[in-house]
């Protein structure tokens, strides 16, 4: 491993993360505009990690509820449904126009609740 493989990780240079969620106890609670689409405020534990993380690290995000207000699961077809499905298919963009930076998707791992 090269001496500074980190060190060189610790500033994203203001690179967007869009993130995808939903309402779970107190891990993340949202507000939402009166038409109940848009996400004013997201907070929770998940949403002050995420704050630590983007000051330390110099990123922003912008927050995105699935619009079928899944968590994410493999339909018969073979596409994926929920917040999974909007990272698969690259959502979530509509509210800016300059993205510096992409959405990175490690590898999908599949699982299944029954």
């Amino acid at each position: 491993m090269e001496p500074n493989f980190w060190e060189r990780r610790n500033d994203l240079g203001g690179a967007l993360l869009r993130v995808t969620t939903l309402p779970f106890s107190f891990i993340t609670k949202l507000e939402l505009d009166e038409s109940g689409e848009k996400i004013l405020v997201a907070t929770g534990l998940f949403q002050t990690i995420l704050y630590e993380l983007s000051k330390q690290l110099n990123f922003t995000t912008t927050t995105f509820r699935p619009l079928d207000r899944k968590w994410g699961g493999k339909e018969p077809n073979g596409t994926w449904n929920g917040m999974v499905g909007m990272l698969v298919r690259d959502q979530g963009k509509r509210q800016r126009k300059k993205t510096t930076a992409a959405l990175i998707v490690c590898r999908l791992t599949p699982f299944q609740l029954t």
